[in-house]
């Protein structure tokens, strides 16, 4: 991931996401979490790109993660997993569902 200068496109700083990221990220109280096609789920501070926690999944994660009553959701190849923002703990997973391209919580 790049953070760049808005008013003229230089680079401040560059954040590794394991091989290389797989969705767009979901910044929520000043953290900065993002799924990526290495089967991880990273949470980063996003005031400086400090890593706070990373959860391994069971395969690609290209998802957008949602956020919805402080639970983190992630989608990939190997399903839907609910994770806790604070620490990357799983709270449940639901692995039959095959491939979640796009989580939706209503």
């Amino acid at each position: 991931m790049y953070e760049l200068q808005a008013n003229d496109g230089t680079l401040l700083r560059q954040i590794k996401v394991g091989e290389r990221g797989g969705a767009e990220p979901l910044v929520v109280s000043g953290v900065i979490y993002v799924c990526s096609v290495d089967a991880y789920v990273y949470a980063f501070e996003a005031k400086d790109g400090k890593p706070l926690w990373k959860y391994k999944t069971g395969g690609f994660m290209g998802a957008k993660p949602v956020w919805y009553d402080d639970t983190l959701y992630a989608g990939g190849s190997s399903g839907l997993y609910a994770l806790n923002p604070q620490n990357g703990s799983l709270k449940w997973q639901f692995l039959e569902a095959g491939p979640v391209t796009a989580p939706v919580i209503g």
